[in-house]
Formats: structure tokens, sequence, C-alpha cells
């Protein structure tokens, strides 16, 4: 601690003192945030498309932001309520896909894959653990590469 009697005319010396100062000081509790956020993918082969729900379980509004792999699709934007959930779909124009969610906080969420015929997947994602529910219609067996 320095004493009051004690002046710093060096302000580089001024400022080590302050950076040490604040270095000791007790941390802060950081405050809740107020959303629980989450998002989930349900693939429908039969009409080439990729649903996404947006959900908030919070106290507060949240944004969130997809980007899509393919450069002909716009970024689109979402405002999903206190306790609300939304939802939107993409047509896929080839057979694979590639979104991107994002949210305040650092939030995301990837999802990518490949549209096979007569198949379903969902992918459902919270408090980082991934449930994937898959059904197929076809005879060929279905496989699921992950990568953490």
């Amino acid at each position: 601690m320095l004493d009051a009697g004690v002046v710093l005319h060096d302000p580089h010396l001024l400022q080590c003192f302050l950076v040490l100062q604040c270095a000791n000081c007790p941390s802060r509790p950081a405050r809740a945030l107020p959303y629980e956020l989450d998002a989930r993918a349900t693939v429908r082969a039969s009409n080439g498309t990729v649903g996404l729900t947006f959900v908030n379980t919070g106290s507060a509004a949240a944004v969130f932001q997809v980007r899509s792999g393919n450069p002909a699709d716009t970024v689109r934007n979402y405002t999903v309520g206190s306790s609300k959930f939304l939802g939107d779909s993409w047509n896929i124009a080839a057979s694979s896909y590639s979104l991107s969610v994002y949210g305040p906080n650092g939030f995301v969420r990837y999802f990518k894959g490949i549209i096979a015929s007569g198949a379903r997947l969902s992918i459902f994602s919270r408090n980082m653990e991934a449930t994937v529910a898959a059904q197929s219609s076809g005879s060929l067996p279905m496989l699921f590469p992950f990568q953490s």
C-alpha cells in the first residue's frame, strides 16, 4: 500500500501502481445471464428441408443469427422473446447443408450434414450435450460421424 505522503511523478510507475492495486481488489461475482438459449435442427429428406427451432427459456429476449454455408442464402436474424420459441426452415439446393446459429454471450451451434432419401434426423443440443434421433424408411444403415 502506498503512503499518503508519497508522490508518484513517473507516469509509468503510477500506471504500474494502479494495475497492482486493481489486481489486489476482491473480485465481484458476475450477474446471472437473463436468458437460457437452445437451438434444434430437424432434417426432412422427403421435402428437402432443414428446420431450425430457436428456444429461449430465460427472462429476457434474445437475438439469433443464422448463416448458411450456401452463399446464395442470406443471413437471417430472429428475435425470440422470453420463455418463447420460434422456428423456420431452409430449402436445401443440393444434398448437403451447413447452418451456423449464433446468439448472445458466445452462444453457437453448428448443424451440418447430408440429406439421404427416406431419412429423418433431429438434433437437440443443451448444456454442451447433443441428442440425436434418427428414423429411416430405407434398408441402408444410418451412419453418424461426430466430432468433439
